[in-house]
């Protein structure tokens, strides 16, 4: 067992971690310690975006006026966000958007 950051969500078998540090089998693990959705722990390490910051962070790194990097119902496209380090699925994508636009609503 490795202690691992997490990143971002993620089911590891039938449990969702959403943050923190956890210990997992690096053997079960390395897909998403490749993808970025978990780091191992160092002293050097950084600490963990929250989720709601990752996907900030990747949103401001996108071109509203680029029509690949948002869909037709203005939602950001999950390639563009995968382009500059963020992978989520639709869902995922779908939810923190919202959180985003309910957040930002009041500094347009």
């Amino acid at each position: 067992m490795q202690d691992y950051i997490i990143n971002r969500p993620v089911k590891v078998g039938r449990t969702l971690y959403k943050s923190g540090t956890e210990s997992f089998n690096p053997k079960k693990v390395a897909a998403l310690v490749a993808n970025g959705a978990l780091s191992e722990t160092t002293a050097a390490a950084a600490p963990p975006l929250d989720p709601a910051a990752a996907f900030a962070e990747a949103v401001a790194k996108l071109d509203p006026a680029h029509k690949d990097h948002f869909t037709n119902d203005g939602e950001p496209e999950l390639k563009a966000l995968a382009a500059v380090g963020l992978k989520l699925k639709a869902a995922e994508r779908s939810a923190l958007w919202a959180d985003y636009q309910a957040a930002t609503a009041g500094n347009a």
